[in-house]
């Protein structure tokens, strides 16, 4: 009954929170600094900078002056960056996630950025689309129109960019390093932008295009031309620098390509790794005659001396320096093509559905092997014991014609824990029957502990397995277990309480319900994914909730999100919101931040305004409201 009241009560929070305009905050947001009013009078108007070459000087500046005289300067700062972006500043916690093209989480509001560095003072640009650095200023894609900020207001062009038929993100922008004048724009089509004069050039296919730098400095596009193979030419004069028959697959980070070669009307005579920057091949594999497969979409090892790629029959692996062309795994079926992953010391290479890699890893007896891919895309394998009677690991490949939406099985970002699902009845998706989860050392293979999780569970359903960023903690179906013991974390504030003790905050551990948590679907700004809700009993209800992936806690006394007490954890200090628009700020570290729309500055531009509250006013704000 009291589980339904609060779903209840939590429904309409979602759907009074989400009414409000997308373009601005909610009536009934999480706090922030948007109401922050700064006075002029500490400086004359004229003294505010009019531009961000001006604000990147004063951020210069700053901290070498007296404090008090640096507080004045963080002023101007804020002022200047409030004129020039329209948005007040509002501090926010920059997390670093990887594995996907959206690199950065932005907190509270748990929004992905792409960021990259403005200048040398410590201001950043985030943005939703991709964004990148050239020379002096910082280009960035928004909804089919490139924007370049400069020294002034930011020039906006329409780029024509169309997403259609691409995979990923919808665009792609992308300038080699040291690049000083042009940026690659990657959708439908594929073109090089000319940041000065606004240019569209080389417009072309997507697939393969690649912009990088020469040892002398120059600019070179290599790109699909037609029916004529892949080329590499200079910018913006359009030289040919070289040329080849076909192209496999593209490198972009590291700049290689593998290319194929026609000798005699036989298009797939040699497979080429090329440096793309000058054209140098690297290393070459003359195709056996009667060899009918195609080297498309390889993945490249670590030391760029072999390569793994999907072709009729299954995957197969290309050393380079041995000519040996060698089948990993078989596949049946043709128009299946999985994904591909080299482990970091280049000798493994896991495939999808993730498995057993191939070739396998040297044999620990009595242990079974598992691959899995981190967040930052390395690939991982892990040994896992067999499992005592009567259990049973369930596996992917166990399912070969099923559409699965789960993993049986994962590994830790760093390798070190896998954690794996075990059933005890019938190798069926839908029977009801005993589940259980095991934890193990993935480099030794020894089981660290299992747990019966649903003794009427079912595999088709999935555990969601998920070990946390610390290796503190492994998520199964959203209740937290320590990843070592497997103890249930029965006292939920545990997950949370070393972040509200930042701020002087407590909550009484007898409070919260069991067994007391939910996997959280959305609430406005807070958290949108993988939170667990748990339900307290006192005077009207307390709701708290708690993100365990960003480590992001709010607390709810009363019934509306206006009331929300929000605590987001950095690396070395932490951010308070409290009700009214008011915030704290405690401890430091370049990953707090000061955000004016998709500008970022350091936290100390946000701080001696008027809405900023010591972390003790944090805990006397709690105490007041609990005794209300």
């Amino acid at each position: 009954m009291a589980q339904s009241r609060w779903a209840s009560m939590l429904a309409s929070l979602v759907a009074t929170a989400c009414s409000g305009s997308p373009s601005g905050p909610a009536p009934h947001s999480v706090p922030s600094a948007a109401t922050s009013q700064v006075s002029s009078a500490s400086a004359p108007p004229e003294s505010v900078p009019a531009d961000y070459a001006g604000v990147k000087a004063l951020l210069q500046r700053a901290p070498g002056e007296a404090p008090a005289e640096r507080s004045k300067t963080y002023g101007l700062v804020r002022q200047a960056l409030s004129r020039l972006t329209e948005a007040q500043g509002s501090p926010m916690v920059l997390v670093e996630v990887g594995g996907t093209w959206k690199k950065h989480q932005l907190l509270p509001a748990e929004r992905f950025v792409d960021v990259v560095s403005w200048g040398a003072a410590g201001l950043l640009f985030a943005s939703d689309m991709p964004v990148v650095s050239v020379g002096p200023n910082v280009v960035s894609l928004e909804l089919g129109k490139i924007n370049v900020r400069g020294t002034g207001p930011p020039e906006v062009f329409d780029s024509s960019v169309t997403s259609e038929g691409v995979s990923g993100p919808a665009h792609s922008l992308t300038a080699p390093e040291g690049a000083t004048r042009y940026v690659l724009v990657t959708g439908h089509d594929s073109y090089v932008f000319d940041t000065q004069t606004g240019d569209k050039l080389f417009q072309g296919p997507a697939k393969g295009a690649a912009l990088v730098r020469s040892a002398s400095g120059a600019t070179r596009l290599a790109q699909l031309d037609g029916k004529k193979g892949y080329v590499l030419r200079e910018v913006p004069e359009g030289t040919e620098v070289a040329r080849w028959p076909r192209l496999g697959s593209v490198d972009e980070s590291r700049g290689l390509a593998v290319v194929r070669d026609v000798i005699d009307g036989r298009s797939e005579a040699n497979v080429s790794l090329v440096r793309i920057a000058d054209g140098t091949v690297l290393a070459k594999y003359a195709v056996p005659k009667g060899v009918t497969r195609t080297y498309g979409d390889a993945r490249i090892s670590p030391d760029g001396r072999s390569i793994a790629y999907a072709a009729m029959g299954g995957t197969w692996r290309l050393d380079f320096d041995t000519g040996r062309d060698t089948l990993l795994a078989p596949r049946a079926v043709l128009s299946d093509v999985p994904s591909t992953w080299f482990t970091k010391d280049g000798k493994h290479v896991c495939i999808d559905p993730l498995e057993a890699p191939a070739p396998p890893a040297a044999l620990l007896p009595g242990t079974m092997q598992r691959c899995d891919v981190a967040r930052n895309g390395v690939a991982h394998v892990a040994y896992l014991a067999a499992p005592r009677p009567p259990w049973k690991r369930a596996t992917e490949q166990q399912f070969p014609s099923e559409d699965l939406d789960v993993a049986f099985g994962t590994v830790s970002n760093d390798g070190a824990l896998a954690a794996a699902t075990l059933y005890s009845g019938a190798r069926q998706l839908a029977v009801r029957q005993p589940i259980a989860v095991a934890v193990y050392d993935a480099r030794t293979g020894k089981e660290l502990w299992t747990k019966l999780i649903n003794d009427e569970g079912s595999l088709g359903e999935g555990l969601g397995l998920q070990f946390s960023d610390d290796l503190d903690f492994l998520f199964v179906a959203g209740f937290p277990f320590r990843a070592r013991t497997g103890e249930l974390v029965q006292k939920k504030t545990e997950l949370f309480k070393p972040l509200l003790a930042r701020f002087g905050v407590a909550i009484d551990d007898s409070m919260l319900l069991e067994p007391g948590g939910r996997l959280m679907q959305e609430i406005w700004a807070f958290p949108k994914h993988g939170g667990t809700e748990f339900v307290a009993r006192k005077q009207g209800g307390l709701l708290v909730l708690h993100n365990p992936l960003s480590g992001t806690v709010a607390l709810l006394p009363a019934t509306t999100v206006a009331n929300a007490n929000v605590f987001i954890p950095g690396k070395a200090g932490a951010i308070a919101f409290v009700p009214g628009g008011k915030f704290a700020v405690q401890g430091t570290g370049d990953d707090l931040v000061c955000a004016f729309g998709d500008v970022l500055a350091p936290i100390d531009v946000c701080r001696g305004g008027p809405d900023e509250v010591t972390p003790a006013q944090v805990a006397e704000t709690w105490a007041r409201a609990n005794k209300e």
